[in-house]
C-alpha cells in the first residue's frame, strides 16, 4: 500500500517536470513554470539589441541559474555543481514549450558561458534561431517586439536529501515545505547532461531570461551590439580551483573527437578543459572506445572464420604470419594458373608466343579469379587440342596431351594380374 502511495507521489511530481529515476537519488527536470512567485520574476534593465545574419538570429538567455528553486523544491546553489557543466549546455537542440518534436526545432545553442559577475551567477547562452520555417520566423518576430523573453531547460543530476533521516514517502510528500527549520528539497550534486533548452512564456527560474530583463549592470548584458557579442566565440575559461587538464589539437585528431565542441579555432592548437569540458571529454572516449570494442569483436569473429574456432587474439602475429605464408601460395598458384590460360589461349587463336591476346580476352584471364581462371584453362587447352592434334609417328592415332590415358581395357591374358604396359598408349 505504502510503495502504491509513494508511487502516486512521485507521478504527481511528473506533472511538474521532476521524473525520479529508477535508481531514487538521480533526477530528471523540465523547467516548466505553472507555479512561478512575482517576486521572482526581475524588472528589465539596460539597454538590448540583437544580432542577425541571413541565416540565423542570435539572442543571448540566462539559461539556469545557482539557486533554490522554490517551487521545484531543487538546489542548484552548491558551490561549483552549475559552473563545472556549462558547457554541456553547448549544441543543445532549442525547441518550444519542451515539445520534443524532431520536426519542430528551431535552432541550437552556439555559444555557452558561466557567469559569476551577476546575482546570481549562472549559465549564460546565446541561442541561434534559424531563420527557415514559419513559426521559427514568427518567434523571431517575437523576440525582436519583446513578447518573448524566457527560456527553460532539461536538466538530468545527481542529488541528495536536505533530510535524510526522512523516509522516501516522508520526503517527497514534504518536498518544498518547512521541516524543523530547513525546506525539504533534492540538493543538486552532479549534473550529467542538458536534454535541450526550449522557448517558453515563464520558466520555473525566475532568472532564466533575456539577459536584459536582469542584469544588475547595464553593461554586462552580453547582448547584441556593435561588437557582435552574440556570435559564437571562444569562450572564457572556467577560473578556481578546479582540476584542469590540457587538450592539442592533434591529440583530438588522432582521438577522433570534434576539435570545435571543445572550443578550438583556427590557430589554436592547445586548449584547457575545466571541469565541465572534461566531462564531455570522457564520454566522447567512451564512445570511442566503446566502437573500438565493437570492431575489435568483428575483427576476432572475422578472424576465427577463417582460422577456426583455434584462433587466439594474443597470437594475432603468429595468425598472421601463417595468413600471409598461404596468401603468397595462393597468389603463386593463381599466377601460374593464369599464364598457362594465356599460353593455351595464343596457341587457340593461332598467335606466337610473343603475340599479344585480344584485349577482353587477356583483360577477363588476368580478372578470373582461381575458379574461372581454370575453367578457362580447360577452354582453351580443348580449343588448342583441337588446332594441334597429337598423333602417333608410327601409326598416325590421334594422342591426347594428358602424360598418360588407357587404351584399352584388359583382356584377361595377363594371368599375373599386373598392370601390362600394352595397355596403355602415350
Amino acid at each position: 500500500m505504502a510503495e502504491k502511495k509513494l508511487k502516486t507521489l512521485l507521478t504527481a511530481l511528473q506533472d511538474q517536470g521532476i521524473f525520479i529515476h529508477d535508481c531514487g537519488n538521480r533526477a530528471t527536470l523540465q523547467l516548466r513554470a505553472d507555479v512561478l512567485r512575482s517576486d521572482d520574476i526581475p524588472e528589465p534593465t539596460g539597454s538590448f539589441e540583437l544580432d542577425e545574419d541571413n541565416e540565423a538570429f542570435y539572442i543571448p538567455f540566462r539559461a539556469l541559474s545557482a539557486v533554490f528553486l522554490k517551487n521545484r523544491g531543487i538546489d542548484f546553489s552548491k558551490a561549483g555543481v552549475l559552473k563545472k557543466s556549462y558547457k554541456l549546455l553547448k549544441g543543445q537542440t532549442i525547441y518550444p514549450n519542451h515539445d520534443h518534436d524532431v520536426l519542430k526545432w528551431l535552432g541550437y545553442v552556439c555559444k555557452c558561458w558561466y557567469d559569476e559577475s551577476e546575482n546570481p551567477p549562472g549559465i549564460n547562452c546565446t541561442l541561434k534561431i534559424i531563420k527557415d520555417g514559419d513559426m521559427n520566423i514568427r518567434i523571431i518576430k517575437g523576440f525582436k517586439a519583446g513578447a518573448l523573453h524566457s527560456v527553460s531547460v532539461e536538466v538530468t543530476f545527481d542529488f541528495e536529501k536536505s533530510h535524510p533521516s526522512l523516509d522516501d514517502w516522508e520526503f517527497w510528500s514534504h518536498l518544498g515545505e518547512n521541516v524543523g527549520n530547513e525546506v525539504v528539497r533534492m540538493i543538486a550534486t552532479k549534473i550529467y547532461g542538458y536534454g535541450e533548452i526550449s522557448i517558453v512564456w515563464q520558466g520555473a527560474d525566475g532568472f532564466a531570461k533575456r539577459k536584459d530583463m536582469f542584469s544588475s549592470d547595464p553593461d554586462n548584458d552580453n547582448g547584441s551590439d556593435n561588437n557582435k557579442d552574440n556570435l559564437p566565440i571562444d569562450v572564457p575559461e572556467i577560473t578556481g580551483d578546479e582540476t584542469v587538464m590540457k587538450l592539442s589539437r592533434t591529440m583530438a585528431t588522432l582521438l577522433g573527437i570534434e576539435a570545435a565542441l571543445y572550443g578550438f579555432t583556427p590557430g589554436v592548437n592547445e586548449i584547457t578543459l575545466d571541469a565541465g569540458a572534461q566531462i564531455l571529454f570522457q564520454q566522447d572516449i567512451a564512445t570511442k572506445f566503446k566502437a573500438l570494442h565493437e570492431r575489435n569483436e568483428e575483427f576476432v569473429s572475422f578472424c576465427k572464420d577463417i582460422f577456426g574456432e583455434t584462433f587466439k587474439e594474443e597470437k594475432l602475429a603468429e595468425f598472421l604470419t601463417q595468413a600471409k605464408e598461404r596468401f603468397d601460395v595462393a597468389e603463386a598458384y593463381l599466377s601460374d594458373t593464369r599464364n598457362e590460360a594465356i599460353k593455351f589461349a595464343k596457341l587457340a587463336e593461332g598467335l606466337t608466343e610473343d603475340g599479344e591476346l585480344a584485349k577482353p580476352i587477356a583483360n577477363a584471364i588476368a580478372k578470373a579469379d582461381v575458379g574461372d581462371v581454370k575453367e578457362m584453362l580447360e577452354m582453351y587447352r580443348r580449343k588448342a587440342e583441337a588446332n594441334f592434334t597429337l598423333s602417333c609417328t608410327v601409326c598416325g592415332a590421334a594422342l591426347s596431351r594428358a602424360s598418360a590415358s588407357r587404351g584399352k581395357e584388359p583382356d584377361g591374358s595377363n594371368e599375373s594380374g599386373k598392370i601390362n604396359k600394352d595397355d596403355f598408349e602415350v
